[in-house]
């Protein structure tokens, strides 16, 4: 099973005119395929997405899909008569990873034979089973304590699965609300985990909070593209 990622990304271009891009990424060998359309959900034709600084690129068909390459680096993404707009994800990814996120949230798990019990209740119907396949949550399933403000489970908190956060926007129109509702949107998320230094992910977001603006945007267009 291949590590599907769906990266949204709003941006505003000259005129006022937004674009919203989708794109799904496969392996490192493999390409990236995505969509872009403007805000009303319609196709955007004949804009050109490329890595920066390689010719490695592709224009939008009569759908606005495209298929380039994977490739390290940004995707540049460009419109005649527009601003051009470049978009970073693997400096984000590296980023989570150096940071320790990836401790916590950790990215890819391996089921096996799904050899379960099946209790009788069921009358014997069986469940469904996903035997032997990779799988990409960004969890690791745990609790850890964060000590955030207010905190009603005790400081306990479950690792939230990451993936699926830029569908959900896409798809309902809003952020979702992370950390028992407290954070509105991923900045806000991170920056509950450094709340108290006792917090099991305290140097992780310290980091987040220190970096450059650059970087810090990085992150955020990692985790809306998972």
């Amino acid at each position: 099973m291949r590590e599907n990622k769906t990266l949204h990304y709003y941006m505003k271009w000259a005129l006022m005119l937004t674009f919203m891009w989708v794109c799904q990424f496969a392996n490192a060998q493999d390409f990236v395929k995505g969509k872009v359309i403007d805000q009303a959900g319609e196709p955007v034709t004949g804009a050109y997405v490329r890595w920066k600084d390689t010719k490695i690129g592709a224009s939008t068909d009569v759908d606005g899909n495209f298929s380039i390459p994977a490739h390290q680096g940004k995707l540049v993404i460009s419109f005649l008569g527009y601003k051009t707009k470049e978009v970073s994800v693997q400096q984000g990814k590296k980023l989570f990873n150096e940071w320790g996120c990836a401790s916590c949230h950790r990215a890819k798990w391996q089921t096996t034979d799904d050899n379960y019990w099946m209790p009788e209740m069921l009358a014997g119907k069986k469940l469904p089973q996903y035997k032997n396949q990779t799988i990409y949550p960004y969890s690791d399933m745990l609790q850890h304590k964060l000590y955030m403000k207010n905190d009603i489970h005790g400081s306990w908190c479950r690792t939230t699965p990451l993936w699926g956060r830029g569908l959900s926007r896409m798809c309902t129109g809003a952020e979702d609300r992370l950390h028992d509702c407290r954070a509105r949107n991923e900045v806000e998320a991170i920056m509950w985990h450094c709340y108290s230094k006792n917090s099991h992910a305290y140097q992780s977001a310290l980091n987040f909070y220190k970096a450059s603006k650059t970087d810090r945007d990085a992150v955020v267009k990692f985790l809306q593209s998972i």
